[in-house]
């Protein structure tokens, strides 16, 4: 493009050599060079494709407009001057030919005006084909907004000051975004500078993304989610070359989660197993199953000494009784941070209502596949719209969630560690499909607190154990010392299913 300063001149003589798209000022129209034609593509940036570029040289007198992908091809108004029209000629002997000879000259509002020295005809566009005009005549002006095209250089990004016009640099940001697996959208193409004109996602190349992670349309630039995770895109735009990176995070798409959330019961309540310090000792002694003892000569210590001692010789064995005295160590920290244990994951994962849910739950999710034509988003979980969820209502009074407390859970020491689940949700990690298939991983967060309410103690409140338990969690003067904490079990199960 020409330079504001020079905007009004002839500037035949400021043209530099060098590599230009031939923009039309009116119809957002490009000139094309192909092997053995010259063609009109219009949409502005939207669905170019190579080669592209013309070559600016100057010769004597003028300039010459060749293609830089054919050296050879050069673009010329017909040898017949009465013929209408433009030709990409071959110059095989390097004698360039009059007809091939062009000046340019800037017009007021309009753009730069491509001139032949042969026969002094103006190139312009007229629908998808190419034309010359013998004459501006003497209401020129006003005709030629239609026959104007603009020189924009194929280095130039960017708004800057020694040019007026930069339609080129269009696109020159892509924002990094978040979706979740399963979920198709376009980037954000962003412009620069309000003098920059728009492009969309499909007139960029996007490479060097993780495959494993994103998948790109080449014709629309759509990015779906495959697999949670991180990866960075090369967007390259498809005239300019111009590169730009950006981030894409695939997070993992909710599907299900019950009413009870990690803290909260379904009424958006703070239950009372994570509650603590709330106590004073005359309210504690007033319940039936604590015992005035409970306070004589007891130090924290010895509360933690009677619940341990009672953990291990009644209610834990092997592997577990570790995890059950790893889980008092934790709650006597009083971090109140989340907890989870490979060991512990590994037997609720095993136990048999655990399989028993998992197996049900992928019945389920493959129905619905099969309803929705394999699109893993319909069963998008929501919960302002919890009960229109598909899998909320296929589970709802058919699926229970696992419980751990059959005879041998309390002897292993599951029951105590966990006992039945506050709550759990369910999450799809990776999701593909092909064309009468699909292969789905969920992630599934069991959860429950570490922590007593009356109820519990009211079952088991005549070993002392617990006693000691409760009275470190809700009594006033421990000042919250020793806190209830949320226990996590995560894994993951992929499965396969049909769409038909």
């Amino acid at each position: 493009m020409l330079r504001n300063r020079d905007y009004y001149a002839n500037s035949a003589q400021l043209v530099p050599d060098g590599t230009y798209y031939l923009n039309n000022k009116y119809s957002g129209d490009y000139l094309k060079c192909e092997s053995a034609k010259v063609s009109v593509v219009s949409g502005m940036l939207t669905s170019l494709g190579p080669p592209l570029y013309w070559l600016i040289r100057k010769v004597d007198g003028g300039y010459v407009i060749r293609s830089a992908n054919d050296t050879s091809k050069y673009l010329a108004v017909p040898s017949d001057v009465n013929s209408a029209g433009v030709e990409l000629v071959t110059i095989t002997n390097g004698a360039i030919p009059a007809r091939c000879k062009w000046t340019i000259t800037n017009a007021a509002g309009i753009g730069s005006l491509i001139k032949n020295v042969y026969n002094s005809s103006y190139l312009y566009t007229y629908g998808s084909s190419l034309n010359t005009s013998r004459s501006l005549g003497a209401s020129g002006s006003a005709q030629y907004i239609s026959k104007g095209w603009r020189l924009v250089k194929t280095s130039t990004y960017g708004h800057t000051s020694s040019f007026t016009y930069c339609e080129m640099s269009a696109g020159t940001t892509i924002a990094a975004f978040s979706e979740a697996v399963g979920e198709k959208n376009l980037p954000t193409v962003k412009k620069q500078s309000s003098k920059e004109i728009w492009c969309a996602p499909s007139d960029f190349v996007y490479s060097g993304y993780s495959s494993a992670i994103i998948s790109v349309d080449p014709l629309t630039g759509t990015i779906t989610g495959k697999r949670a995770g991180a990866t960075t895109v090369t967007a390259t735009h498809k005239v300019t070359g111009r590169v730009v990176k950006f981030n894409v995070t695939i997070n993992k798409l909710l599907i299900y989660q019950t009413e009870r959330t990690y803290y909260y019961d379904e009424n958006g309540n703070l239950p009372e197993d994570l509650q603590y310090g709330d106590m004073t000792k005359d309210e504690i002694r007033a319940l039936d199953w604590i015992n005035w003892a409970n306070f004589v000569a007891f130090t924290p210590e010895l509360h933690r000494t009677c619940w341990e001692d009672m953990c291990s010789v009644l209610f834990s064995t092997g592997d577990l009784q570790v995890v059950i005295l790893d889980m008092i160590d934790h709650f006597m920290l009083g971090s109140g941070t989340p907890y989870s244990n490979t060991k512990l994951t590994a037997a609720a994962y095993r136990h048999e209502s655990t399989q028993t849910y998992i197996s049900l739950v992928q019945e389920q999710i493959a129905r619905l596949m099969r309803l929705c034509n394999g699109d893993i988003t319909d069963l998008t979980y929501v919960a302002e719209r919890r009960d229109h969820n598909p899998l909320v209502a296929s589970m709802k009074n058919k699926i229970d969630q696992p419980v751990f407390n059959n005879p041998s859970d309390k002897i292993n020491g599951l029951t105590i560690c966990v006992d039945s689940l506050w709550g759990n949700k369910i999450e799809v990690s990776s999701f593909t499909v092909s064309t009468n298939s699909f292969t789905c991983t969920l992630h599934y967060t069991l959860y429950d607190h570490f922590g007593l309410d009356r109820p519990d103690v009211e079952k088991y409140g005549c070993l002392p154990g617990f006693q000691s338990w409760y009275i470190l969690q809700h009594y006033s003067e421990y000042c919250g010392r020793y806190l209830p904490f949320l226990t996590l079990m995560e894994f993951d199960v992929t499965f396969s299913g049909t769409l038909n």
